[in-house]
Order: structure tokens, then sequence, then C-alpha cells
């Protein structure tokens, strides 16, 4: 018969060997302001076992636009760039206890410990003009170091394996994402979509790695971006396809491209990642009803980002990235909504938020 002491031994080994996630939630809020968007997130964190939790989140969005969903069209772009993430800290907080939060109001190179780095000192950065890509991959390889160190520094019990993962982003099958997580003896990275065309392109919506090659992986690209900017080059701290840098480590660093079941909302509260899913015409409705539950409450008249997403949510404004996906609006709707009462806070003259006139 089993004694006491050989019992405890025994479900303590059983409870060290059940996988343990850490979530990596770095980027610009934008559609987080959307209910269903967090809930979504609650959702995905809700199949793990003590999930560790860390966000670093942007209020507001970068001046580049240098996505493509952004660059191909002047309105998005103003939308991204002034749509503003209001919600307190403290309410943030209480939707999601055990996760450490950092908000800061805009991820630019003014900002701290962005600041000092090589890519940020390489040259007079301004306004409208950022190395968003070395930013935004900056941000995700904080946030992994700053999750295992806190993780392991607790003395919690460690990780196995971790995402990292947009706060723009909805889970269609929540549980078959975790699995797949879990599962991995490799790191994972988002298949851009299913066609000939994007089969063998990676995008950086959701990755996740072992804890063991979290480090090392979600750390290769900024690195490599900083070792440029050292040698006097910034092209590629501002590349428009940063995810593409993956495969110049893939040999040191190698990953597996997959489909998962998750999607952008982009900041019209529209999902714009459905390209990369089998049923498109599925994961449109379904991605959109995450992203506006039946139950939601009205937009907060304060929150520019949820004012925003709420507007245009049923409006299916243009398909093509490169249109101008808000043609059928006047600059007069997109800058009432955007730059509204509660809306983000300017100063340079010639924004539009500021004067209240359409961009030149």
């Amino acid at each position: 018969m089993e004694d006491a002491a050989a019992q405890l031994a025994r479900l303590a080994g059983a409870t060290s060997s059940t996988p343990r996630v850490g979530v990596c939630v770095t980027g610009e809020a934008r559609s987080f302001a959307l209910r269903g968007v967090r809930a979504s997130l609650q959702e995905l964190l809700a199949q793990f076992e003590e999930p560790a939790l860390r966000m670093i989140l942007a209020r507001r969005g970068s001046a580049t636009c240098s996505g493509n969903v952004y660059s191909g069209s002047h309105k998005m772009c103003f939308m991204a760039q002034h749509s503003f993430f209001a919600m307190g800290e403290g309410e943030l907080q209480a939707e999601f206890p055990t996760a450490r939060i950092t908000l800061v109001n805009v991820s630019n190179c003014a900002t701290a410990p962005a600041s000092a780095t090589a890519c940020c000192r390489a040259t007079p950065w301004n306004a409208t003009r950022q190395p968003g890509a070395f930013l935004q991959y900056f941000a995700v390889a904080r946030c992994v170091g700053e999750l295992l160190d806190g993780e392991a520094a607790a003395g919690r019990r460690p990780l196995t394996h971790v995402i990292r993962t947009r706060p723009d982003v909805v889970y269609l099958d929540p549980p078959a994402v975790a699995r797949a997580v879990v599962g991995a003896s490799r790191a994972l990275l988002q298949r851009k979509g299913e066609d000939p065309l994007h089969h063998g392109r990676g995008t950086d919506i959701f990755m996740a790695a072992p804890a063991a090659d979290a480090r090392r992986f979600f750390s290769a690209v900024p690195e490599r971006m900083a070792e440029h900017c050292t040698n006097g080059s910034v092209r590629m701290a501002h590349s428009t396809q940063p995810e593409g840098l993956f495969e110049g480590h893939r040999s040191a660093n190698p990953f597996v491209l997959t489909s998962l079941p998750v999607v952008v909302i982009n900041v019209v509260g529209q999902p714009s990642g459905c390209i990369s899913q089998k049923n498109q015409s599925g994961c449109q409705e379904l991605a959109g009803r995450l992203a506006h539950p039946p139950n939601a409450q009205p937009a907060a008249a304060a929150d520019s980002a949820e004012r925003i997403a709420s507007r245009w949510a049923a409006d299916r404004l243009g398909r093509a990235s490169h249109d101008d996906q808000l043609h059928k609006h006047g600059w007069g709707d997109v800058v009432s909504l955007a730059c509204g009462r509660g809306g983000v806070k300017v100063d340079h003259v010639h924004d539009p938020c500021l004067n209240g006139q359409a961009p030149g």
C-alpha cells in the first residue's frame, strides 16, 4: 500500500509534468477596447493551468502605418494612428487580475527602455517616422524576457511554453490553439495564408515556443535589427514585413509554419486575417461575432478605439487591403470618430485632430 509520503511525491511529480504556459500580449491596443476581443483572450487563458500573463500595450498607434492594411489606405492609417485605448489600468487589471501590465501612451523611440537602443539612437526619429518594426519586436523580446525572469524570481512552477499574441486577436477555437501550443516541440509561427501565394510565409499575429527556446527565438529578430542599426543601417528597423526576418535564422532557430484558428480584428472592428483560414466566409462570421458579442454594452464615449470599431463593425467597407477601405465615408466622418470627445490629444499644429481638417 502506498504511504502518504510516496503519494505526495507522486502527486507532486504529476503536477510538475503538467504543461504550464506563459502568455505575452504586446502591441497597439486598438481593438482591445472591444469587450469581445478581451473576452476571447480570457477564453484562451482559461484553457491553461496556472497561466502566466504579461502585457505591454500602447494606447495609441505609431505613426508608421507600415502594415499592408493601413499603408494601403490613408483613412485606415489615420484611424490607426489616432484611435486611443482609454481603458484605465485598474479596470484592465480587474479583468486580468494575475497579469503584469505596462501601458504606455504611444510606442516610439522616446519611450524607455527602447529609447536607449541602437535603433532608436541611430537617427533623429520624429512623430511621423519611427522604426516601427524594431519597436514591435523589441517589445516582444522584452515581454518574453520579463515573463520568464519574473516567473523564475517568484519561484513558481516553470513554464513549459510561451505564447506571444497581440491585443487585436480573437481565437476562433481556443481549445485547438491550446492543444497546438502545449504539443509543440519547436517554435510555431502563424501561416499568413492557405493559398499558394502566402502558404510559405509567416505572420507575427500569433507565435509560440517551448520555454527553453523562447528567449532565443523571440529575440532573434530585434537582435538582427540592432546589429544593422549599430552598423549604420536602419532600413531593417522599419521593414514592412519584419516577420520574414525569422527565415534568416531558421537553421539556427527552427520553427514550424502552421495555420491556427486565430484572426486579427482591425481598427474598424472587422476581421482582417481570415486569409489564414480555409473557410474564409465562416471565419468572417465567427470572428465578427466574437469581437462584437450580442450582449456587449454600447461603445464608451470616451474611448475612440471602441467608438471607431463599433461604428463600422457591420460595414464591409472594402475587401482588398490596398484599396482605400473607407472610400465610401467622407473625411469628416473619419476625423469625427478618431478625434472626437475623449480621443487622443495631439501636439503638432498640422494634425487634423487639432484643427478639424482632413489631411491633404
